[in-house]
């Protein structure tokens, strides 16, 4: 096995902006708010008529609807996304708020300007939520007809082998669910390839530390982790619960995603995970946001000795 290192980003992108904190040495005059919450506030505050420019995700109150749309401050990650040079890109869900079409829309373009390949699977975030019929007619189809037509991705070389799964179900509001029929094709696709890292993508998470709430597991994730045991899954990426964490559990390592582009953050700064893997060694660094870029600013190493991962 060759010892070069197969970068690999998981974003893990509730579609929604960043901000950086600017101090103002007087009030300031003319405002551009790109965050729907800070947004409204300043017309509940009466500064509303300093407003300039709103982000495209504003929508209240009516008057925030005059304003002119300035997008959203996602150039510096992209930048920096391909600064590091990816071999392939693993996106875990919640790419929408409310799966909205101007929501898909704007994710798309995100990541059309991001390199490929990709793997990209949906969260629960992008099944439509106040509008029922939508929800339990269409479910997901929005997600399939804006992001991607594959329900389930995969892409393997002569290093790494990565399948998406989908978790989100419409009948779920927050939690996930996986199938046997899900799991016996994450056996099918990565039994043939025990000469790879096998990494699994998945919104929901399959195992959690016992100081994280156990109920945000994966519905059926015992018989998940059976699957993944039998056809030797390496790495499982998972997102929704905007924390981070990496750890190892059965001989598994789970990397899970905080919160790349949300503002709806769990007092974390917003991140990003670059995994570089070779056959007996995984490296995972955190890339967090500082208030002007992301930085390096964790890193994780894991190394397979006797047939089992363990943390170095």
């Amino acid at each position: 096995m060759a010892a070069h290192k197969k970068p690999l980003i998981l974003i893990v992108a509730a579609w929604l902006v960043l901000t950086s904190g600017l101090v103002a040495q007087q009030p300031p005059q003319r405002i551009v708010s790109i965050i729907p919450s800070v947004t409204e506030m300043l017309f509940a505050i009466g500064a509303g008529s300093r407003v300039v420019g709103v982000g495209n995700y504003d929508r209240f109150p009516p008057e925030a609807l005059t304003k002119p749309k300035v997008g959203g401050l996602i150039d510096p990650d992209i930048e920096k996304i391909l600064s590091l040079k990816p071999d392939l890109i693993a996106v875990s869900g919640d790419l929408t708020q409310r799966a909205r079409a101007a929501e898909f829309e704007s994710a798309r373009r995100f990541l059309e300007a991001l390199p490929r390949p990709q793997i990209v699977v949906p969260g629960n975030h992008d099944v439509p939520l106040h509008n029922l019929y939508s929800r339990f007619r269409s479910g997901l189809d929005r997600f399939y007809e804006s992001i991607t037509e594959d329900r389930e991705p995969f892409y393997t070389d002569s290093e790494i082998a990565v399948l998406g799964v989908n978790t989100a179900r419409a009948l779920v509001f927050k939690g996930g669910r996986i199938n046997a029929a899900q799991i016996s094709r994450i056996e099918e696709s990565f039994q043939p390839l025990q000469d790879r890292v096998k990494i699994l993508v998945a919104h929901h998470p399959f195992d959690l530390p016992e100081h994280l709430d156990q109920h945000d597991l994966v519905g059926r994730a015992r018989m998940a982790m059976a699957g993944v045991a039998r056809c030797g899954v390496d790495v499982v990426l998972s997102g929704h619960l905007h924390v981070t964490n990496s750890m190892v559990s059965q001989s598994v390592i789970f990397v899970q995603g905080g919160t790349a582009l949300s503002t709806r953050g769990r007092g974390e700064a917003n991140s990003f995970n670059v995994i570089r893997s070779e056959f007996n060694r995984i490296h995972v660094e955190q890339h967090s946001w500082n208030g002007r870029e992301f930085h390096p600013d964790s890193t994780g190493q894991f190394h397979r000795t006797d047939g089992a991962w363990r943390r170095a």
